[in-house]
């Protein structure tokens, strides 16, 4: 198994860094960087990462995650704001999810060109 290391000094166990003066604990992956509240999401979106998943992917599994050990902390009714860059394309997307939306909007009157 291949040693993982991290900034600073400490050993990656199972993909959770530990080390003696922090506070919470880390989740390293050489692939990309997640942020959860909770190390266990952090770990489920890593190894997504890890098996060749894009930074959605992991987003939509931490989620996940979050709903299982912290569903105080996330779930549905909560916001999402997004900035996405697709390398292939160069293409940059903005989403802002959040508040309230007309119970009649639907998918074909945002498509309509105004």
């Amino acid at each position: 198994k291949k040693e993982k290391k991290m900034f600073g000094g400490g050993k990656v166990d199972g993909g959770v860094a530990k080390r003696g003066n922090q506070g919470r604990s880390m989740v390293i992956n050489e692939g990309g960087v997640v942020s959860c509240e909770h190390p266990l999401a952090a770990q489920v979106a890593v190894q997504v990462l890890d098996k060749g998943g894009n930074a959605i992917d992991a987003a939509i599994a931490a989620n996940a995650a979050m709903g299982v050990v912290a569903p105080m902390k996330c779930g549905v009714g909560g916001d999402l704001f997004a900035i996405v860059y697709e390398e292939k394309t160069g293409k940059l997307h903005g989403l802002n999810a959040s508040g309230w939306s007309a119970a009649a909007l639907t998918p074909e009157v945002l498509k309509k060109d105004n």
